[in-house]
């Protein structure tokens, strides 16, 4: 049998372990996160972080999915939104969360790093913005700052 090693192909996923387990003991109960991403490699990334931090993860594979989630009566306190999804996009969904009232905390997260993606987030209503991969480093400067 062949085992992989995934600090080879993530380089930070030891860091992560580390850091994470290091968090504070008292936030094992830090709200509810939204993961919004069409990738299932994502989801495991940001379901590994938030978990770490105390969020109760839920996940919508496109940003209409999330719009449903809210419509239905959820609340999330903290939301990643990816960029290019299929059905709706990251911003397309911020606008229109936002046009109904969430208040939720939204880290804009894309592969892309041109500045006029993160423009497009923030002018949507993100609450900040982040390149891909997220890192536990990244999410706890965005918690930190909400």
């Amino acid at each position: 049998m062949n085992f992989v090693d995934k600090s080879a192909m993530f380089p930070e996923f030891s860091t992560w372990v580390i850091k994470s387990m290091a968090f504070e003991a008292g936030s094992s109960n830090a709200g509810n996160a939204l993961i919004v991403d069409d990738d299932s490699m994502m989801h495991f990334i940001h379901k590994f972080l938030l978990s770490r931090f105390g969020f109760k993860i839920f996940v919508a594979e496109n940003g209409k999915q999330a719009v449903e989630l809210f419509q239905a009566g959820q609340h999330f306190d903290v939301v990643t939104m990816d960029f290019q999804m299929p059905v709706m996009n990251g911003v397309q969904a911020i606008k229109k969360l936002r046009d109904m009232g969430v208040d939720s905390k939204i880290l804009g997260v894309s592969a892309c790093d041109e500045a006029t993606v993160k423009e497009l987030f923030l002018e949507a209503g993100a609450n900040d913005f982040v390149t891909k991969p997220l890192t536990h480093d990244k999410l706890a400067s965005f918690l930190k700052n909400i």
